[in-house]
């Protein structure tokens, strides 16, 4: 998202666009917020996205990163 965004005190929602079901999110002192999504069978799974505003989000890296049957 545009960081314009933030300085007009306003924001679109849903400020997590896509599918991106069952979120939780925590904070983490110094580094900011970070969310993980359900994506049940899609791959990569698990995205773990980072802001430090709550508004503007970018994808941080994957928990599920290859699919191994056995």
């Amino acid at each position: 998202m545009n960081q314009d965004i933030v300085r007009s005190n306003t924001y679109r929602n849903p400020t997590l666009p896509g599918f991106n079901p069952d979120p939780s999110i925590c904070f983490v002192p110094g580094q900011g917020y970070f969310v993980s999504t359900s994506t049940f069978e899609f791959f990569p799974g698990l995205p773990i996205y980072h802001s430090t505003d709550l508004v503007n989000w970018k994808v941080s890296n994957f928990i599920a990163k290859l699919l191994v049957y056995g």
